[in-house]
Order: structure tokens, then sequence, then C-alpha cells
């Protein structure tokens, strides 16, 4: 797990938050559908690892990436962005930094079912 934080960092200390071209076309792709067909998609960051994400170089491109859908939502009517903060948990219960174990599975579920559910959609 610390080995796949540091990559983190080192990924995040040398880039920019950006959407790669393939990215951007999927999810144009993606809202077309939404609005051609009346349906709602619904965006959530994955669960994190809790030190990672007070971690001021992580965050610095964690809000950069929360600013891209929070905007990409605010623009299309079917889109809602939701766990906009993201869940975080301890090392006990990840598989890696962004992927919970089975155990933790069920928490991460139900929170965001209930944010689906919030939305009143």
């Amino acid at each position: 797990m610390k080995l796949d934080a540091s990559q983190h960092l080192d990924f995040v200390r040398n880039n920019k938050f950006f959407v790669s071209d393939i990215n951007q076309r999927a999810l144009d792709s993606i809202v077309s559908l939404a609005e051609e067909h009346e349906f709602t998609v619904y965006l959530a960051n994955s669960p994190l690892y809790f030190p990672l994400y007070e971690n001021e170089e992580f965050r610095r491109y964690y809000d950069d990436m929360r600013g891209f859908f929070v905007e990409l939502s605010e623009r299309h009517r079917n889109v809602e962005y939701i766990l906009v903060e993201p869940i975080t948990y301890p090392i006990e219960v990840l598989q890696s930094v962004d992927h919970v174990i089975l155990e933790a599975a069920p928490d991460y579920t139900r929170r965001l079912a209930s944010a689906v559910d919030q939305t009143g959609r």
C-alpha cells in the first residue's frame, strides 16, 4: 500500500490533471447518450486511502479533477457528480489506494447508494 501511495504521489508531483483524448471522447459519448435517451449518469469518486487524501500535493491534483467533474455536471442536466468528497478508508480495508477489500465494500456501496438517493432522481 505504501508503495502504491508513493507512486501516486510521484505522479501528482510531476503532472497536472488532464483528461486524455480517449477518456474525453468516452465521456462525451456517455453524456450524449444520456441526453438522447433521458437517463442520469452518476459520477462518483472511488474510495481513497486516508493519508493520501491528506497530502497537499495529492489534494491539489484531486481538486483539479473535482473541478473538472463539477463543471461537467453543471453543463449537463443528465450528469450528477456525487461523492464529491471522497470516502476515505484506513489501510486495513484497502487492496490499493483506491480499491476497498470485501469487508469494506458493503460500507462503500451503502454510502454510494445513499448519495444517489439524495439526488432525488
